[in-house]
């Protein structure tokens, strides 16, 4: 089985979408959001090195507004973070 790399892409500067995100949840809910945060994951199944991996999330980030993160798994499964 392939290994499973999650990079995760957050924005570094005030993210529109997020913005809007939150906008539209505080009108259908009566929970009181303070903030939503974006995070763009890609799930990668190919064994890749540590230097591919990093290669492979900069070319998937823009380094003016957002920075990465990725790890690597060995299931395939998807991480939830809560």
């Amino acid at each position: 089985m392939a290994a499973t790399h999650s990079i995760h892409i957050t924005s570094t500067t005030n993210d529109a979408r997020a913005t809007q995100l939150l906008r539209h949840l505080r009108g259908l809910s009566e929970v009181k959001l303070e903030t939503v945060e974006v995070v763009d994951v890609y799930a990668i199944r190919k064994e890749l090195t540590s230097k591919q991996l990093s290669a492979v999330a900069e070319m998937l980030t823009n380094p003016v507004a957002f920075s990465d993160d990725y790890a690597s798994k060995t299931r395939p499964e998807l991480c939830y973070h809560v």
